[in-house]
């Protein structure tokens, strides 16, 4: 899969198909990776692809510092190519300017423990379907859809005490570091709410009322997608 998906790479560059290829390249760390973006042909080299591809690169096709490219290429897997769709559902990018490498993928492993991913045990998507090429096949067979929602059916049978209990030690954990706005596709706001003062919509702090308004207040923004 590597050696195509650089092939693909020095294509859509050499072609200008894309002005960035936005993709996986070697961390620092033996088992990470990092998000590297490839603007000319003879460093495609760094592309990589294995069970640690984490990222969800389609954070980067909105992203300020990367609005200069016109043309994008996104290197993405199954799960990642959703967050590509929606953001064409809501204008933010046009489909003509992105171009979809699709990876076949068997499932992403941790990094400290190398086991599977509790995300992947449920995955039904294991092969790209909506994509300009796809590199590579994978050997493991799609879950039903609704295997996805097993957590949601067991939240929507507990008694309204239940789930308060449930999401109030969820929200306890949070520290308010905002990084799951930062790694999230779909919070593609200039200027997040979290930080408007004039009105203040939220607390600030890493208190109950400050994390339940925050949480909740995503939740309604992410709805539906």
């Amino acid at each position: 899969m590597n050696e195509e998906l650089r092939k693909k790479a020095r294509e859509i560059l050499e072609s200008g198909a894309a002005d960035v290829v936005i993709g996986y390249g070697a961390a620092s760390l033996p088992g990470r990776t990092t998000p590297v973006f490839i603007t000319k042909p003879e460093d495609v080299e760094r592309l990589i692809v294995n069970e640690y591809i984490h990222n969800n690169l389609a954070i980067y096709l909105t992203s300020k510092p990367h609005r200069k490219f016109a043309k994008k290429a996104i290197v993405a897997k199954p799960c990642d190519i959703r967050s590509a769709v929606a953001l064409i559902a809501e204008n933010q990018i046009q489909r003509e300017d992105v171009y979809i490498i699709g990876l076949a993928c068997d499932g992403l492993k941790d990094t400290d423990t190398g086991e599977l991913l509790e995300k992947c045990s449920y995955c039904s998507k294991h092969n790209p379907d909506f994509c300009d090429v796809a590199i590579g096949k994978s050997s493991v067979a799609d879950k039903p859809e609704d295997a996805e929602f097993e957590m949601l059916q067991k939240i929507e049978a507990m008694t309204p005490d239940q789930r308060w209990e449930f999401w109030t030690k969820q929200f306890e954990k949070c520290i308010r570091c905002y990084a799951c706005r930062q790694v999230c596709p779909m919070c593609y706001c200039d200027r997040c709410v979290a930080y408007k003062s004039m009105p203040q919509w939220m607390p600030s702090g890493a208190t109950p009322k400050g994390n339940l308004s925050w949480h909740i207040f995503r939740a309604m923004h992410s709805a539906g997608r």
